[in-house]
């Protein structure tokens, strides 16, 4: 009856994987689009498939052995909560067949023995991804090391067979005093690549090693005090609702933009003539000796670029005026006052399209301090990145310490 019962729960384990496989992208994208709390943001759904070897007193082969017959199946879903890019904790379940060969005792006797079964874990576990704990966050980084290390509970229904006639040894029932155990806890700890797709979807290769608290997983004693598995898998993960690495726009941020003004020198502007008079020769009567004259005409303003843009312009000053900096995109935004309605800005928007992006501030200050206060009432708006930069005659120059 206990194996019956077993068998019964092993299918029905399997159709659960099998559901959640086929349906393991309809039910992201449905959580992405109806998330909106901080519960359920930086959530990563991740699937794997690969094969495990069993170590233990019923083993004799080595890794590339084991691939010869001795590598069953395994399936591993799990969900996991980040808590930045660096540390996430989660939660997974994992099945497997189990497989292995015995053919010589710790003392050198020959033997036949054959371990087939299942084995079942659910696994709390916290994450690292090593890249970003060593070198620090970076959106455009592609390839990243990670590893895994939880404490979890194991269930097991195995059998130790006789290879040549088949028959069933032992099959975990009472031998003599001693009672084999069929369930234990269990710490496995993984290692892998993980390659960025794109900001949804990511691909990973890697290895997790279990070590079971327990001597019963083969039903043998022999030299092994703790049964042991590694799982090769590769998989793939699903990212909701990722909140770190975009801009408002939802492109990669540009750090480097905030540190431009710090790290270089800005040299004097240059402002052209022609932006406030234009030399027109006028012509005269021809006289002899009579020198020509010139005229000085103001230039006329240009008309806006695009009729479609309702945010405040640009206005040029000749003195220096701190602003608060909410937004730097290569691309101009068609209404960015549409920020001011998003965040409740207490200002309207102007843009200044400087060295190949578009910036986009908000308010003018004569006082740095004053500005900083701004700048953090402003972030608590919900725009985290919002800081100070400081104009001269409407370009964006260095910030120097003479100016705070």
């Amino acid at each position: 009856m206990s194996s019956l019962r077993l068998s019964s729960f092993t299918r029905i384990f399997i159709i659960i994987l099998m559901i959640t496989m086929t349906s393991f992208s309809g039910i992201a994208q449905v959580v992405n689009k109806k998330a909106s709390s901080t519960w359920n943001k930086n959530i990563d759904l991740q699937l794997n498939i690969g094969a495990t070897q069993f170590y233990g007193d019923v083993s004799s082969h080595n890794y590339f052995q084991k691939w010869k017959g001795e590598s069953p199946l395994g399936f591993q879903v799990s969900a996991r909560k980040m808590m930045s890019p660096t540390f996430g904790f989660g939660l997974n379940l994992y099945y497997t067949g189990i497989s292995s060969i015995k053919d010589r005792k710790a003392d050198g006797t020959r033997v036949d023995f054959a371990l087939t079964g299942n084995y079942y874990s659910f696994t709390p576990f916290a994450y690292l991804n090593i890249n970003n704990f060593i070198f620090g966050y970076n959106a455009d980084r592609k390839l990243s090391i990670y590893a895994t290390l939880g404490v979890g509970y194991s269930l097991w229904k195995t059998r130790l067979l006789n290879r040549i006639t088949g028959i069933t040894v032992y099959s975990g029932t009472t031998i003599g005093t001693y009672k084999y155990k069929t369930q234990a806890v269990s710490i496995p700890a993984g290692l892998g690549l993980d390659y960025k797709i794109n900001s949804k979807w990511s691909v990973h290769l890697g290895g997790q090693f279990t070590t079971v608290m327990s001597d019963d997983v083969d039903i043998w004693h022999d030299g092994f005090k703790y049964d042991q598995l590694f799982y090769t898998q590769v998989g793939i993960t699903y990212h909701i609702n990722r909140t770190w690495g975009k801009n408002l726009l939802g492109k990669t941020s540009k750090k480097k933009d905030k540190e431009c003004c710090e790290k270089k020198k800005v040299k004097k502007p240059y402002i052209p003539l022609y932006d406030y008079m234009v030399i027109t020769p006028v012509k005269k009567e021809t006289h002899v000796n009579t020198p020509k004259t010139v005229e000085l005409l103001p230039i006329k303003k240009q008309k806006p670029v695009s009729s479609k843009n309702t945010f405040t312009p640009r206005k040029k000053s000749s003195g220096v005026d701190f602003r608060i900096q909410i937004l730097a995109t290569s691309k101009m935004m068609n209404n960015p006052n549409i920020l001011v309605s998003r965040y409740h800005l207490p200002y309207s928007v102007e843009e200044n399209h400087q060295n190949g992006l578009y910036r986009y501030t908000v308010g003018h200050f004569s006082n740095y301090r004053q500005a900083v206060a701004e700048a953090n009432r402003i972030q608590s708006l919900g725009i985290r990145d919002a800081f100070v930069t400081v104009y001269r005659n409407g370009l964006r120059i260095m910030l120097t310490n003479s100016m705070k």
